[in-house]
């Protein structure tokens, strides 16, 4: 989002490494954390609402990304490979939640792929957009005021 001059409109990403944390901008301070604890089945009964909301403020950043790119999309990169609505993701007649929280790991790990792969689409366009052309220089085609 930083390299193209987007800021999300509802969340704010601390990127940690590892330990990324997530806030929504009307509670700058509650931040939740896009990791687990390591206790897979600990962590699903007492902190899997924290997790899940974390997931779920993540996927709607991602959404964000890509209505930002189809909008600047070029028609060769074509559409995302994977709606997304609120807390779910798909196609549009098989949605899937991004919960862990209540979900079948099979389902989960299959909402989750589908979250990468519009990450790689999204990649793709970055990559696309930023692409610097022959002959200019690199902070010449990085600058926004172009």
């Amino acid at each position: 989002a930083a390299a193209h001059y987007l800021r999300l409109p509802k969340h704010t990403l601390h990127i940690m490494g590892s330990f990324t944390k997530i806030a929504h901008n009307d509670e700058p301070k509650a931040l939740l954390e896009l990791h687990g604890s390591g206790s897979l089945q600990l962590g699903r009964i007492f902190s899997g609402t924290r997790f899940d909301r974390a997931l779920c403020m993540f996927l709607q950043c991602v959404g964000a990304l890509v209505a930002h790119a189809r909008r600047s999309a070029s028609d060769s990169l074509g559409e995302a490979p994977y709606r997304i609505e609120e807390d779910r993701i798909g196609t549009p007649g098989k949605m899937l939640s991004i919960r862990l929280q209540f979900n079948q790991d099979e389902l989960w790990t299959r909402a989750l792929k589908y979250m990468l792969t519009d990450l790689k689409w999204l990649l793709a366009w970055s990559s696309q957009v930023t692409a610097v052309p022959k002959g200019e220089s690199a902070s010449v085609a990085a600058s926004p005021h172009r």
